[in-house]
């Protein structure tokens, strides 16, 4: 610590200053969350390795008072930061734990630190080298369309519930208080009907609003049941004729056998008897 002027509080460029002075040491500094009770980041080092040597500290702040504690067992320290009873693994740079020593030993050449996300190069395997669309069914339009708004109050948690939370530090509760939504039916590019629409405002708007869309699915499913002619234009059964190809995965069409159409007869008139 010689040469380096500490503030009240230590900040990071004095963290950094020693680590500068003392190339020999990683350091990570861990704070406790009282509300959480779980570890929080004060300082994490960016020199990994074998050869440093792990210093980790825990601040313990009381008033305007700060005491650093040697922290000789890190796994020990967080050991009701999950379920399992057995011997954790944390990664002191991003304190991820494992239960197993396997997978502990595989993350940390992966883990970037705080707020980066595990990162390891994979090149692809030969027979899957190529990326091709292959949902071809949200290629097809659909017949109907829902557009709705769902909007939300915010009201501030109260002190009984905030002693509920665990890990998660919540200030606002969102509560619905009314809805929108227009049903538009679209029988081609260029005709869109609106069938159905509402608008409520209310201390039950969600239980309203689902009750509004289970019937509107259920008047969708009637009017898609009832067949209807197909409206071709004169030059689109000439093309339809013509077509040697899907127009949606753009692959020629595949003629059947003859036994696969003489199963299929077999079981249509099975089903008609």
């Amino acid at each position: 610590m010689d040469d380096i002027p500490i503030p009240v509080p230590v900040s990071t460029p004095v963290y950094k200053k020693f680590e500068e002075n003392n190339p020999e040491i990683s350091l990570c500094v861990y704070e406790w969350h009282n509300q959480n009770k779980c570890l929080d980041f004060r300082y994490v080092s960016e020199r990994r390795g074998d050869e440093y040597k792990q210093v980790n500290l825990l601040v313990i702040t009381e008033d305007d008072r700060s005491h650093y504690c040697i922290i000789k067992d890190l796994h020990k320290l967080v050991y009701n930061h999950s379920k399992h009873k057995g011997r954790k693994y944390i990664c002191r740079y991003c304190l991820h734990v494992y239960s197993s020593e396997i997978r502990y030993n595989e993350y940390l050449p992966k883990c970037k630190g705080l707020n980066n996300a595990p990162q390891r190069p994979q090149m692809p395997v030969k027979n899957r080298s190529v990326k091709a669309f292959y949902n071809h069914k949200c290629m097809q339009p659909n017949p109907y369309r829902i557009f709705w708004d769902l909007e939300m109050l915010t009201e501030k948690l109260t002190p009984e519930e905030k002693m509920k939370l665990t890990h998660t530090e919540r200030l606002q509760m969102h509560k619905p208080c009314g809805y929108c939504y227009v049903v538009v039916r679209m029988d081609s590019s260029l005709n869109y009907e609106v069938v159905s629409h509402d608008l409520y405002r209310g201390p039950d708007a969600l239980e309203k609003f689902v009750d509004r869309i289970e019937e509107e699915l259920i008047n969708i499913q009637a009017d898609l049941s009832a067949p209807a002619e197909m409206i071709m234009a004169p030059g689109n059964l000439k093309a339809y004729n013509k077509a040697t190809e899907c127009w949606i995965c753009k692959k020629p069409f595949i003629k059947p056998s003859q036994e696969a159409l003489q199963k299929f007869e077999e079981a249509k008139h099975r089903l008609l008897e």
